[in-house]
């Protein structure tokens, strides 16, 4: 009489079929995870590229607002209406957005600076400052590494020469040539021609704009100068 041999699988089986879904585990997660960081790393990429996307249109369309309108510092001395060093520019602008129809001027004081490696956008709600008068500060995008404003003169763009030399410090500046070093990102350049009149400001500039008077809608905020629209 035959006997039934067990069809069960034996302990090398067992082994073997155990191994090969380890393996396979193993390289399907490892695939998983890549391909996660990678998402994250490119999202990451985009994020900082979007912010400094915007905080250079930010600095380009202030440009193109430049006036040239002198201010008083907080000493009371007269300070030039556009302030250019290797590190921050300062100058005025006009267009700053009055939706709340406060009694004050259109023209603002704004300064970029490099603080504690972010790029910085400063200004003013009056243009002629008091002792007591601060600035509101707007952090544009970090892991700056340095910065480098140059103005542009007619003569620099005739003779093909877009850096500063001695004899244009006094002519007038038709542009700002902008270069910064970004961490991950690398160097980055871009020229505003300020010869051209500004554009009409876009939704998009009413929304940035509204930021900046979030101080002037808060009923707790300190009142503003009122004598800033006839020096304007």
């Amino acid at each position: 009489m035959c006997k039934s041999r067990s069809s069960a699988f034996t302990l090398i089986e067992m082994l073997i079929a155990l191994a090969i879904f380890s393996v396979v585990s193993l390289t399907a997660g490892t695939l998983l995870y890549q391909a996660t960081e990678a998402r994250n790393v490119s999202t990451q990429y985009g994020n900082r590229m979007l912010d400094m996307e915007r905080g250079m249109s930010r600095l380009g369309r202030d440009l193109l607002q430049y006036v040239p309108r002198e201010i008083r510092d907080e000493l009371g001395d007269y300070t030039l209406p556009l302030i250019i060093t290797p590190s921050e520019i300062e100058f005025t602008r006009r267009g700053w957005a009055n939706p709340a129809g406060h009694p004050r001027s259109e023209l603002q004081r704004v300064r970029y600076a490099i603080e504690n490696g972010a790029l910085v956008r400063h200004y003013w709600d009056v243009l002629d400052r008091a002792p007591d008068s601060t600035s509101h500060s707007q952090v544009l995008f970090e892991n700056v590494s340095w910065v480098n404003f140059e103005p542009i003169t007619a003569s620099q763009v005739l003779r093909g020469d877009f850096h500063v030399s001695v004899e244009d410090e006094a002519e007038p500046a038709i542009g700002i040539r902008v270069q910064m070093m970004v961490r991950g990102i690398g160097e980055l350049t871009r020229i505003v021609d300020m010869s051209n009149e500004a554009p009409e400001e876009s939704d998009e500039d009413q929304d940035d704009d509204d930021e900046e008077n979030d101080a002037e809608l808060d009923p707790d905020a300190p009142p503003k100068n009122e004598g800033d629209d006839s020096d304007a």
